[in-house]
């Protein structure tokens, strides 16, 4: 676990300005976020989990073209930052 002193070698590297309280409270977190990535990397894993392309491909919906509404398309082109009567302008895709 990092000393106080490592933090402010850590901070001086870093170029940090770092006053004393701020130090002691860094080590604390970070000394809590080691602990905890240490508990993790102890914890066994039950269950392996099979990375397959079925299961991978079965969690994603499929697609569906429908037709916004009226209301949906007034909503849209209302809220757009950049436009001009029923049109949205958007940036260049593609340049000379």
């Amino acid at each position: 676990m990092p000393s106080q002193d490592e933090i402010k070698h850590i901070a001086k590297l870093a170029r940090l300005d770092l006053k004393e309280e701020e130090i002691e409270k860094l080590t604390r977190d970070l000394n809590l976020i080691l602990d905890y990535i240490k508990l993790l990397n102890e914890a066994k894993e039950d269950k392996e989990i099979e990375l397959s392309e079925n299961n991978f491909l079965s969690s994603f919906r499929e697609d569906e073209v429908r037709e916004p509404d009226l209301e949906e398309k007034e909503n849209i082109i209302k809220n757009f930052p950049d436009k001009e009567e029923k049109f949205i302008r958007v940036k260049k895709v593609f340049y000379d």
